[in-house]
């Protein structure tokens, strides 16, 4: 059972199972995660096994019948991780004249219940409790005293999983976005292996036509001098521990075809590796098809932001990876000129930094 407690931690979605199998071994009929938080002093139910699996039931007991339940306050009052059964606290005279347990328990089909504060920190309470159907035996002492050893591994688990739960979903979104996007991205770990392809980057690596994944699991470009560019700047972006801003390597492609462009950067902070974030350390590097028109596309993306021709033309230039300074030297216009379009970039897409304009765009184009 410890087993299957933390390893909810690791698959939020098993912690249902977690509760019923609990239920299960306790002979109880139902059991409940009810979650509290101290800023919103509010209470809901988080994880349900049985009766209160179902939301009506949920709502009845939160807008009437919740405040007369007698068995709650003592629960909380309790030290955090021992369990009390109302059949052991309560006199049989005082829980037969109770509203709650007479208009609403009993109608559940419930008897005894068996609940426990498992978790209590500044931010709120996580309460565990279990209800035996009506005519069950009630919970015995040594049926708690089991529930008391297993409360510690619940509440370490729900720490846990306060912590893991965001850089999931952070994962995920990221994912998601890496996923959609017609620009190839590889994230490199701390060691310069790669760890994640993008579908765009398997299909560019697929054609083995510049660039690819070596043997030790490094980015490697096929031709000799650009394969020293690369490995230099990526080297660089993770020596210095996330200070290296990155830079543009071009990588050329076979039977005279356009070369790519490659744009290194330090990883974001929301890619993770099983739970781990990457540190600063880790490298991101985005690859342009060149074979790719994205112009149109990213007219269509940008399109909320009102941005002018020149802006466009100067954002569709970095998002395939090209410096601003050579952006400009291919258009024959001035730096300066260039840094006045990227300034206004920066001011409609409120973004800060070239990467972070590029990842905004990016984002737009998951959503074609």
């Amino acid at each position: 059972m410890i087993d299957r407690i933390y390893g909810a931690v690791v698959e939020p979605k098993n912690w249902h199972g977690v509760v019923r199998d609990i239920c299960r071994a306790s002979n109880a009929h139902s059991g409940v995660f009810a979650l509290s938080d101290n800023d919103t002093e509010l209470s809901t139910v988080s994880i349900a096994h049985g009766v209160f699996e179902d939301a009506a039931t949920v709502a009845a007991y939160f807008a009437h019948f919740g405040a007369m339940d007698i068995a709650v306050p003592v629960f909380a009052r309790n030290p955090t991780g021992r369990f009390a059964a109302t059949s052991a606290v309560f006199e049989p005279r005082a829980i037969a004249h109770n509203e709650f347990y007479n208009d609403f328990f009993l109608k559940l089909g419930l008897s005894d219940s068996a609940g426990s504060n498992v978790l209590r920190d500044e931010r709120g309470t996580a309460m565990f409790c279990m209800q035996r159907e009506k005519g069950a035996r009630p919970f015995s002492a040594e049926e708690l005293r089991g529930l008391d050893m297993l409360a510690p591994h619940l509440g370490r688990a729900l720490q846990l999983h306060r912590v893991f739960a965001p850089v999931r979903r952070a994962a995920g979104a990221f994912a998601d976005v890496m996923e959609r996007v017609p620009i190839g991205v590889v994230l490199v770990d701390q060691s310069g292996r790669v760890w994640h392809r993008n579908a765009a980057a398997r299909a560019l690596l697929n054609r083995n036509d510049g660039l690819a994944v070596a043997a030790d699991g490094r980015l490697s470009a096929i031709e000799r001098s650009a394969e020293a560019r690369l490995a230099r700047l990526v080297g660089s972006v993770l020596a210095d521990g996330g200070d290296h801003p990155g830079g543009r390597v071009t990588v050329p492609r076979g039977e005279s075809r356009a070369d790519y462009a490659l744009l290194v950067a330090p990883a974001p902070a929301e890619t993770v590796s099983l739970f781990e974030p990457l540190t600063a350390s880790g490298a991101m590097v985005l690859i342009s098809d060149p074979d790719r028109s994205e112009r149109g596309e990213l007219v269509s993306a940008m399109a909320r932001y009102r941005l002018t021709a020149a802006e466009l033309s100067l954002l569709a230039g970095l998002v395939a990876g090209r410096s601003l300074r050579d952006y400009c030297d291919e258009n024959r216009i001035s730096i300066n000129t260039g840094k006045f379009h990227l300034r206004a970039l920066f001011a409609k897409t409120e973004t800060h930094g070239q990467v972070g304009l590029v990842r905004a765009a990016l984002i737009a184009l998951r959503g074609l």
